[in-house]
């Protein structure tokens, strides 16, 4: 159901008071009240392409239950879909009462962070519906492991309102391994300080009213990069003309801008195709000038604007919003959330009151007014932005920042080092030693570690899914059980004949035709070795090395191969021709737990 591949889609079960013919109004006040929740702890956060955004999800005949649904598009900044894990968590701490539901194109991908904790009968297909959120905690309804919970957990893939019913009964059951609690808080415990550190404020000079609005709403600095970036034939044409954010007919000004790092990088290595559009007032600059980002960043926020505003129908865009408080359904909408304790007691005109206004305003223009929020189309849309930007010019102060110019501003912050935008190969593999968990110093090459691990490796049992790695040289051994020899014991037990005439004979008869095999096998294995030493194969293997008193009796036979040696050897050169590369040599190795330094030390 996901229009885009890089989309997250969340789904929130609150338990709901049966009242029927209500299911709806009270999802409304539930959406509503997340909405306010998520704003609290996210005042100014700048998302990439589109915000966390909730909606009343209610089916007449539907298999899933009454629920609030969301889903965000987020693109190039896969950090903003782990925000998004951050705030439903937060949810489900703040109401004890929800049950969340998260998934994007790749699937259950909260598993997928922490796949190495997981149980070995979860898989893609196994763990439809039955991982969820709750209560702050990650739970992943198991199978049955007991005649016990055959009747408490389900056997097959559960329905939805099954499995959500399940967590809240049966939440000790239901909870996730603490290892596995670990690593997906782990991954979480960036936010939300960690948005702050994500941030580049920037030099940008453009025109005033392109200062204004990106000022009065910052959130638009993520539409027109996109637009800017995403841009077509019509929309250079546009920019050709340059109508409302022309440095000709508007002062530029110097002014402090907010991207997220990866809107910075995508806007600042953007070029221009075209380049500067003619009798648009503005000025370039040598890339070797103080000011050349401020120019360049400034000229291409306001080409972005531009494509943005004329996407909306110029101007005439915002001069159609009408109040929403003017709205027939307006006064039923607050009268249920009066009802429901939305305000909290708080009296009109304070400053809570205001925020739990404006965010009820917001929720019902997007989602009742216009019905946009729930629709398969895309939420973004250039036009939506467009009509803001039109809007916040018509709010802008005449007779100001007009008749073009220059300012500069002596007062302004000094703008972020973006040295972070160069990374040298070493601190690349620091950064994915330190996102894999390991030790990100470096370590010398355990030639030992290696060996023991290929020969562990080679002696684990394997089937049609796959090799298994040996994760840890400590894991208990499994027990092999032979049910036919279990069987011919108990038998003998039971029959009295544990110690009856000719077992002795029979084993005796057994060893010999065993050390005959051997024998016999041993013959034909020192054969083959005498006819591939000769060979061009032969000769690539390294040998042991014969003591001077000894090994001379037989010259005819072969020096024995140096298994370890060899393996090694081979390990260390196939290693050598990925060039740094990924290849199967250094996979192998790490998922063996061995650490390949960068550089290896001569055989």
């Amino acid at each position: 159901n996901m229009w885009h591949d890089d989309t997250v889609e969340y789904r929130l079960f609150p338990l709901l008071p049966f009242e029927e013919g209500e299911e709806l109004q009270l999802l409304t006040d539930c959406a509503v009240k997340y909405t306010h929740f998520s704003t609290s702890i996210l005042p100014s956060h700048i998302w990439h392409f589109e915000p966390f955004r909730l909606c009343p999800w209610h089916e007449q005949q539907g298999s899933l239950p009454p629920h609030v649904f969301g889903q965000t598009c987020f693109r190039d900044n896969v950090e903003d879909e782990w925000l998004i894990v951050y705030i439903l968590f937060k949810l489900s701490e703040r109401f004890e009462d929800l049950v969340v539901s998260i998934s994007d194109s790749d699937g259950e991908f909260l598993l997928i962070e922490a796949a190495n904790m997981l149980p070995k009968w979860v898989n893609p297909e196994t763990a439809q519906n039955r991982v969820f959120i709750y209560r702050g905690q990650l739970h992943i309804i198991s199978k049955p492991h007991s005649p016990a919970e055959v009747g408490i957990l389900p056997v097959s893939t559960p329905s939805v309102a099954e499995a959500v019913r399940t967590v809240r009964t049966h939440t000790l059951l239901t909870r996730a391994s603490d290892q596995i609690q670990k690593t997906i808080h782990k991954r979480l415990s960036c936010f939300p300080h960690g948005l702050q550190t994500s941030l580049h404020r920037a030099h940008c000079h453009l025109p005033y009213s392109a200062a204004f609005v990106l000022a009065r709403d910052p959130q638009l600095v993520a539409a027109a990069v996109h637009a800017f970036c995403d841009r077509d034939n019509r929309d250079l044409q546009v920019c050709r003309k340059m109508e409302y954010f022309s440095a000709a007919k508007h002062t530029c000004i110097t002014a402090k801008v907010d991207f997220t790092r990866c809107l910075y990088a995508k806007l600042l290595r953007q070029q221009h195709l075209l380049g500067v559009p003619r009798n648009s007032g503005f000025k370039t600059l040598p890339s070797s000038h103080p000011q050349h980002k401020a120019y360049d960043l400034g000229i291409k926020l306001a080409c972005g604007l531009e494509m943005l505003l004329c996407s909306a129908g110029g101007l005439e865009g915002g001069t159609g919003e009408e109040d929403v408080t003017k709205d027939s359904r307006w006064p039923a909408f607050m009268q249920g959330l009066k009802e429901k304790g939305y305000f909290q007691g708080e009296l009109e005109g304070s400053k809570l009151y205001t925020q739990l206004f404006h965010t009820a305003k917001e929720y019902f223009d997007d989602n009742i007014v216009k019905d946009r929020s729930c629709s398969r189309e895309l939420p973004f849309s250039e036009a939506a932005a467009g009509r803001n930007v039109a809007r916040l010019l018509f709010e802008m102060p005449p007779n100001v920042g007009g008749g073009g110019g220059d300012t500069i501003n002596q007062c302004l912050p000094q703008a972020d080092d973006d040295s972070w935008l160069e990374l040298s190969p070493e601190q690349l593999d620091r950064m994915m030693c330190e996102a894999s968990g390991g030790d990100s110093k470096p370590s010398e090459l355990d030639l030992q570690s290696m060996v023991f691990g290929m020969k562990t490796f080679v002696d684990k049992v394997s089937s049609h899914k796959g090799a298994e790695f040996p994760w840890s040289v400590d894991e208990p051994a499994q027990i092999a059980f032979d049910p036919e020899s279990f069987a011919d014991a108990v038998h003998l037990l039971l029959d009295g004949d544990a110690t009856g005439d000719g077992s002795e004979e029979d084993d005796d008869s057994e060893n010999n035709n065993s050390s005959g095999e051997d024998e016999g096998m041993s013959a034909l294995m020192e054969e083959m070795d005498r006819e591939l030493a000769d060979t061009e194969m032969g000769k690539t293997f390294e040998r042991e090395k014969v003591s001077a008193c000894g090994g001379e009796d037989n010259p005819s036979s072969p020096q024995p191969v140096d298994i370890d040696f060899n393996l090694v050897k081979n390990l260390l050169d196939s290693y050598s021709a990925q060039e740094g590369m990924a290849g199967p040599a250094s996979n192998i190795l790490q998922s063996l737990g061995v650490d390949i330094p960068l550089t290896t030390p001569d055989k």
